[in-house]
C-alpha cells in the first residue's frame, strides 16, 4: 500500500514533457503510446478501472523484490550497478558545468602532469632522447595560448 506522500512510478513517468515522451519512445525502440501509458496508473486490485501498464521502474521492482527474496547476490549486483549508474551521470552532469576558463586550467595542468611524468621516467640513451623530445613537444603545447581556440567555442 502507499504511503501518503510517496510518488507511483506512474507519476514519475508523468513529469516527462509532452515533446520528450517521443523521443524516448524512439529510443526504446516503442511507440509513443506504450510510454504513454506508463504515465497511467495501471489495472489493479486496488485501481480496477486503471488503463496504464507496468511501466519499466514497476518492473525493476518486481525484479529487486525477488533477487532479496531468491538470490541476494544478484540483489547486491543491481543495487551496485545502479549505483555506478548514478554516479556516472552524476559526475558527467557535474563536468559540464565547467566553464571554458575551467576546461583550460585543466588541460594546462594535464598537461604539465603529462611533462612530469615523462621527465622522471626518462632513462637510457634512445629512451631518453625520445622522451626529451616528447616532453619538449608538451612544453611547447603548454606554452601556447590554447586559451583563445576554446573561448571561442564556447561562445
Amino acid at each position: 500500500m502507499k504511503e501518503r506522500d510517496e510518488v507511483t512510478t506512474h507519476e514519475i513517468f508523468q513529469i516527462i514533457p509532452r515533446g520528450k515522451l517521443s523521443l524516448l519512445a524512439a529510443m526504446l525502440h516503442l511507440t509513443p503510446d506504450a510510454v504513454r501509458r506508463w504515465c497511467r496508473e495501471p489495472l489493479s486490485d486496488e485501481n480496477p478501472t486503471g488503463t496504464g501498464s507496468l511501466n519499466p521502474l514497476d518492473r525493476l521492482r518486481i525484479i529487486i523484490s525477488f533477487a532479496h527474496a531468491e538470490c541476494p547476490a544478484m540483489a547486491v549486483a543491481i543495487e551496485e550497478w545502479i549505483s555506478a549508474l548514478n554516479r556516472e551521470h552524476y559526475e558527467r552532469m557535474k563536468g559540464a558545468a565547467f566553464t571554458a576558463a575551467q576546461r583550460v586550467a585543466q588541460v594546462r595542468r594535464t598537461i604539465r602532469e603529462i611533462a612530469d611524468v615523462m621527465e622522471a621516467i626518462a632513462t637510457g640513451d634512445d629512451l631518453e632522447r625520445e622522451i626529451a623530445e616528447m616532453i619538449a613537444e608538451v612544453r611547447r603545447l603548454e606554452a601556447m595560448s590554447i586559451r583563445e581556440p576554446i573561448l571561442r567555442e564556447a561562445r
